[in-house]
């Protein structure tokens, strides 16, 4: 990105007033706030530690694990090793490795070290909301705006539209997101796909690929390209299988539309995690997907009114906020310019060494008083009793404490 023309005209540049990139050095050079945008669910733990957010990690797990807030014991080693890996990994070799690259492109060692200037950070725009997260601590300059990205809904193009409308049993949306080639499916899972859905009642709109494809039941349609969003939003629309993407999943609970997801790869299957947890939806591992697993996953979700249900709970929580998305991020960030950062907002937490902020120190002192207590009252005390007692009871006293 460093080698850009454009990225390298801000390098050079002394009159430019703002930058959207993401690198910290920017800031520095032409002493503006920063405004951070976190796009996985709630954001790794070292992530919001930049505006000095906690991150319980006895309870809450890391986005990139496939776990819920009900841990087990060992599942809470697992999250809080794993956590605290990725803040060692981040301190010690990540920022480090960008600074080398910052001071070769800067022209010189003058900026800062990373780790000092994402510190500074102003605000941070989480992709996330209580309705689709799990309940957690937020400092006032973290701001959710989980959803953003959806607009209202666009009446569909006519071949589409009566599609949908013609579906008296309702329809089913099959899309991996922009990631995956559906036509890379192995041949045996993607036969066991395109024999379950010939025998469905419903339509089915399967993102995919390739305009063809052989065997092709007369149910089903393909395209390249699907207008997801104006899709779900359909009256008709039963049930979406997709790959576990978060945006995915927050456009299916913006409009109702129970889920069924494969997940691939990434966060994919900790956000599925918590479409199980929270009843919306299903997952089905690409390793488990036969033809018997995936018909009875499908069914499931047609035929269990309890995920609709659910879904149409979280979907209630999810538009339940004071004011469109778009707009309270767009607040946040002039607010950020109007008062030249948030710095009335910064976390003391930030100020703090890590053993300070996990209070070592204090329980190390408190540790040393009670022993050097102990140790006194043994001094004062033993001789007290010691004379006291008959010659015999001394010595067996003494024996005793030695």
């Amino acid at each position: 990105m460093m080698e850009t023309e454009g990225v390298k005209q801000l390098v050079t540049s002394g009159d430019r007033k703002f930058s959207n990139d993401c690198y910290l050095a920017f800031a520095h050079k032409y002493r503006v706030p920063v405004v951070g945008a976190v796009a996985l669910g709630g954001g790794l733990s070292w992530m919001t530690d930049m505006v000095g957010n906690p991150f319980p990690h006895a309870y809450l797990p890391e986005p990139m694990l496939p776990l819920s807030t009900g841990m087990s014991f060992l599942q809470r080693m697992h999250n809080s090793l794993f956590g605290n890996f990725l803040r060692f990994y981040q301190q010690i070799y990540y920022l480090p490795s960008l600074d080398s690259v910052v001071r070769q492109h800067f022209n010189g060692p003058n900026v800062p070290p990373l780790a000092d200037l994402e510190r500074n950070t102003s605000l941070l725009l989480v992709n996330t909301h209580i309705s689709i997260y799990y309940p957690r601590p937020l400092v006032p300059n973290i701001i959710e705006v989980g959803g953003m990205q959806i607009k209202p809904p666009k009446k569909l193009l006519q071949d589409l539209q009566k599609f949908m409308d013609d579906a008296k049993d309702g329809v089913i949306f099959f899309s991996l997101g922009s990631n995956i080639k559906c036509s890379d499916i192995p041949e045996k899972q993607k036969a066991a796909i395109l024999s379950v859905f010939s025998k469905l009642k419903q339509n089915v709109l399967w993102k995919f690929d390739l305009e063809s494809m052989s065997n092709q039941p007369a149910n089903l349609k393909l395209s390249k390209w699907f207008p997801q969003n104006d899709l779900l939003n359909h009256k008709n629309m039963k049930s979406f299988i997709m790959h576990g993407g978060l945006m995915s999943i927050q456009e299916s609970i913006s409009d109702s539309v129970p889920l069924l997801g494969i997940p691939v790869f990434g966060d994919q299957n900790a956000n599925l995690a918590r479409a199980e947890a929270d009843g919306f939806g299903m997952k089905l591992r690409v390793s488990e997907l036969t033809e018997e697993s995936f018909r009875r996953a499908v069914n499931k979700l047609l035929t269990n009114p309890k995920y609709k249900q659910n879904a149409e709970k979280r979907s209630v929580l999810f538009h339940d906020r004071p004011e469109k998305l778009m707009e309270t991020a767009v607040h946040w960030t002039e607010y950020v310019i109007w008062h030249k950062g948030t710095y009335h907002m910064r976390s003391a937490s930030l100020d703090l060494a890590w053993y300070q902020y996990l209070l070592l120190d204090v329980i190390v002192v408190l540790v040393v008083l009670l022993g050097a207590l102990l140790l006194l009252s043994n001094l004062v005390f033993t001789p007290v009793i010691t004379g006291a007692l008959p010659s015999a009871a001394q010595t067996t006293l003494v024996r005793r404490v030695e």
